[in-house]
C-alpha cells in the first residue's frame, strides 16, 4: 500500500499541538530552575521557586515545580489526559481551559480559605482528571468511546478513565479528611481542580446535548 495515506495517530503533534507545547514549557521551565539553582539534586528546583506575594510567583505559579518527582508526575498525567482532552475540546478551548485552571487552582483556595497558595501544574492535572472521568462516563452511557474504532485507543481510554477516577476519588478523600494527605500536598488546589474539571465537562456536555450531537 505504498500509495495509501497513513492515518495520523491520535497523539501525533499535529492532532494535539497544545499538549506538546505545554509539555515543552514544563520541561524548559524545570531545566531553567535547575540551571539557576546550579545543581541537579532532587529538591534543587524548590530553592528557586518564586515566593508569594512576588510578581514572579503570580506569573509563574503553574509552570514551576519543587522536585524531580513533582514535575515528572505532572508531565506524565498531563500527557495522558491532555492528549485525550485536547481532541475533545479542540485546541483553542483546551489552551484557554489549561491557562485558566493553571492560575485559578493555585490561587483560589487561599482566597476562599480552603487551603494555601499552590505551585506547579497539579491543579490542572486534577482538572483534566475530573473532566476525563465525567466525559468518559457520559460517552460510555451513550454506548461510545473516543475513536473506539481504533483498537489501541480502547486501552488508552480505559487507562485514562481509571487513572482519572482514582485521582478524583483520592483528591476528594484528602480534602474531606477521609484520608491523611502527605506532607506538603495542596489538598485545596487538587480539590478545586477536580471541581473545575467537573464544571468544564458539564458545560460542554450541555452544549453537546443542546445541539443533539454526540461528540466522540
Amino acid at each position: 500500500m505504498s500509495g495509501a495515506r497513513r492515518p495520523i495517530s491520535t497523539i501525533h503533534p499535529r492532532r494535539v499541538p497544545a499538549t506538546y507545547a505545554f509539555l515543552g514549557i514544563l520541561l524548559v521551565m524545570y531545566g531553567l530552575q535547575l540551571l539557576i539553582a546550579g545543581r541537579l539534586s532532587m529538591d534543587a528546583a524548590y530553592t528557586v521557586v518564586p515566593r508569594p506575594p512576588s510578581i514572579e510567583y503570580f506569573l509563574l505559579t503553574p509552570w514551576v515545580h519543587s522536585s524531580h518527582l513533582h514535575v515528572l508526575e505532572n508531565l506524565t498525567l498531563f500527557g495522558i489526559f491532555g492528549w485525550w482532552t485536547e481532541r475533545q475540546l479542540g485546541t483553542d478551548s483546551f489552551v484557554v481551559v489549561v491557562l485558566v485552571a493553571g492560575y485559578l487552582t493555585n490561587l483560589l483556595p487561599s482566597v476562599i480559605g480552603i487551603g494555601g497558595l499552590g505551585v506547579g501544574l497539579s491543579g490542572v492535572t486534577n482538572m483534566l482528571a475530573g473532566y476525563v472521568t465525567v466525559k468518559q462516563l457520559w460517552l460510555l452511557s451513550k454506548g461510545g468511546l473516543f475513536e473506539a474504532n481504533i483498537p489501541w485507543t480502547l486501552l488508552w481510554c480505559a487507562v485514562s478513565f481509571f487513572l482519572g477516577l482514582i485521582i478524583v476519588v483520592h483528591s476528594i478523600a484528602e480534602f474531606t479528611g477521609l484520608i491523611d494527605p502527605a506532607t506538603g500536598i495542596a489538598t485545596g488546589v487538587h480539590f478545586v481542580g477536580v471541581m473545575l474539571g467537573f464544571a468544564v465537562a458539564i458545560v460542554t456536555l450541555r452544549n453537546v446535548t443542546g445541539r443533539g450531537v454526540l461528540d466522540g
